[in-house]
């Protein structure tokens, strides 16, 4: 994208997200249909397709399509990558083999075999679901097509090839789950509540016992 074409599409997005507290980071490119929710940054030289939800952040450097919940935190350089090649059955892995967008100038093929992106959302062409209240380190790379859980952290440099259940922690090259962040009855009760879900005066009320996940389970249970 030349300096003109980028100057104009920060424009556009100043007026678009004009008093929705949302920062844009030195040579960001935000793709046509971008939303944020609010209260959000994307950094510096970030390419970013979808949706941003309340209060989640995104650092500098990152290449990501994606529908992405409250709450959440986006390391540096992180990538959704959604180009995909088979790797099992196929003789080749070759796009000659299995695609009809002739990637080097010719196809062998009369009909699509095999997916040459794989969306998590087709119809919007957005590559992975985030769920909310998601920590993910920097250099993670999510694989196209994937859902990642609410609470989830991802440990930097991970690479991202199946689903993150809520709340899990993942780490490795490919990832794998290290442990969950909470008992099973514990996820269940955060599931329920959706903090995120709730009112800025609820969670402005709440905010002190969030350093403590049985003060604010106690607090509300008493409530109830």
């Amino acid at each position: 994208m030349n300096i003109c074409k980028l100057f104009l599409s920060k424009i556009y997005y100043f007026v678009k997200f004009y008093g929705h507290g949302v920062k844009l980071g030195y040579r960001t490119y935000l793709s046509r249909g971008v939303s944020c929710e609010g209260k959000n940054h994307i950094g510096s030289k970030t390419l970013f397709q979808g949706y941003l939800g309340f209060a989640s952040n995104i650092a500098e450097e990152c290449q990501i399509s994606a529908e992405i919940g409250r709450y959440c935190s986006i390391g540096r350089g992180v990538k959704t990558i959604l180009f995909t090649h088979p790797t099992e059955k196929f003789v080749s892995t070759h796009p000659a083999f299995y695609s009809l967008l002739k990637q080097s100038g010719f196809t062998f093929v009369n009909r699509q075999k095999f997916p040459d992106v794989k969306f998590y959302d087709e119809k919007k062409h957005i590559g992975v679901k985030i769920g909310n209240d998601v920590f993910i380190g920097a250099n993670v790379i999510l694989l196209g097509g994937l859902t990642i859980g609410d609470g989830a952290v991802i440990g930097a440099g991970a690479v991202v090839t199946k689903n993150v259940p809520p709340y899990a922690v993942v780490a490795g090259v490919p990832a794998k789950i290290i442990k969950k962040r909470f008992s099973e009855e514990e996820i269940d009760f955060l599931q329920k509540i959706e903090w995120w879900n709730k009112p800025l005066a609820w969670i402005s009320e709440h905010a002190e016992l969030f350093d403590d996940l049985s003060k604010l389970r106690k607090t509300i249970q008493n409530k109830e």
